[in-house]
């Protein structure tokens, strides 16, 4: 089975940024994110049979553009994955988007996988972002689209931000390769809280309602956490 990253659903993070020096005076910004979570959901399934997931991230962006490695083992099951990506972003007024690429390595059974991903955002709103994002996986031959809404609110005189959020997924022929359609509905809370100007809590709580697609491969609804710690220097 296929399986990407969710920056959205993934809440615990330890982030080290260090400005870089680049031509014309610019910095380039370096990011290290540690991260655990108490089941690896992605398209409404658990990908583990038991247990969560630790996971070490290495981006750097500049203008725009990043690259980097993304490390993962489960803390009870054996699994192992290394995800290698590209992104660029881009913006047009309110519009925002990316395209991205993604190696995917699954170590414990040696597959291998290359993803290619797009999505587009419409800031124009006040309290609510639409967006859309659609991945291609060149290994199963299919792609998955999710439709979602998100908003970020400030509590407590700026210091609790807290982002809802609900996204339905589209299955076709990347997650199942026997059923194509509705997959997915998917509910979330992200949040993030300052402890000092470099240090920050944050984490996340999200829901998933089985739809046809994750009902007839035998799986159903499902809950998870994350929560953890980011710096910034």
């Amino acid at each position: 089975m296929p399986r990407r990253r969710y920056a959205t659903n993934f809440a615990c993070l330890v982030v080290v940024l260090v400005t870089v020096p680049t031509r014309a005076g610019e910095t380039a910004e370096f990011a290290v994110t540690g991260l655990w979570q108490n089941k690896y959901i992605t398209e409404g399934r658990d990908n583990l049979g038991n247990g969560g997931l630790l996971s070490l991230e290495g981006a750097a962006e500049w203008r725009g553009a990043a690259v980097g490695v993304w490390l993962a083992t489960g803390d009870s099951e054996s699994y192992d994955e290394v995800n290698i990506f590209l992104e660029k972003g881009f913006s047009a007024g309110a519009l925002e988007g990316y395209l991205a690429y993604t190696r995917l390595e699954f170590l414990e059974d040696g597959e291998k996988d290359n993803e290619l991903a797009a999505g587009l955002a419409w800031a124009g709103l006040p309290w609510l972002t639409p967006a859309i994002d659609y991945t291609y996986s060149t290994e199963a031959d299919g792609a998955f689209l999710e439709l979602s809404l998100r908003s970020e609110i400030t509590l407590c005189s700026g210091q609790l931000v807290i982002e809802p959020y609900v996204l339905e997924g589209v299955d076709f022929g990347y997650a199942s390769k026997d059923y194509d359609g509705p997959n997915h509905i998917q509910v979330g809370l992200d949040w993030t809280f300052p402890l000092t100007e470099q240090v920050e809590i944050v984490g996340a709580i999200a829901h998933s309602w089985a739809l046809r697609d994750v009902a007839k491969d035998g799986m159903g609804d499902e809950t998870w956490a994350a929560i953890g710690l980011a710096l910034a220097l």
